[in-house]
């Protein structure tokens, strides 16, 4: 009797360039699909790598709310005020104070996740593994916004 397939979800911010979007790569390219349900989670659905994502991996759509803090601030504002979302308006202003203000990038980064995160939902899939790649944001999503048996960061 067949177990059950895995679920399995890849964390990344893109696919633009680098080792670690090609390493990524490599990996869904030799996942055995008979075992593993793949998942890719990007916050932007873009890169040179994009066209090279294994076909049988279900890659989600962007976390809405993420693009406004990859934005810059008064296009952000306005369309987060278009869309009546003023938690998103207040959280992306702190975030903008924090990037000017804190001197330490580490704390930056974290301070900044805090704001993010009160912004975006949880995924509604359970997964067996989770697997934050890179550092920042995917690995924070991983942790927080994810729910898997497993919780796993990958840096290369």
């Amino acid at each position: 009797m067949q177990q059950p397939k895995k679920n399995l979800l890849f964390v990344m911010s893109n696919l633009r360039c680098g080792g670690a979007e090609k390493s990524l790569i490599s990996l869904l390219q030799k996942i055995d699909y008979e075992l593993y349900n793949i998942d890719l989670q990007l916050f932007s659905i873009e890169g040179i790598f994009l066209k090279q994502v294994n076909s049988k991996v279900n890659l989600l759509p962007p976390i809405k709310e993420y693009r406004y803090f990859d934005m810059p601030l008064f296009k952000a504002l306005l369309q987060a005020l278009m869309k009546g979302r003023l938690d998103i308006v207040y959280n992306r202003i702190i975030a903008s104070y924090i990037l000017k203000t804190e001197k330490n990038s580490s704390r930056s980064e974290q301070r900044v996740w805090k704001c993010i995160s009160s912004c975006i939902s949880k995924s509604s899939k359970k997964y067996d593994a989770v697997f934050g790649f890179l550092e920042k944001s995917p690995v924070y999503y991983a942790i927080e916004k994810v729910n898997a048996l497993k919780k796993k960061w990958i840096y290369t």
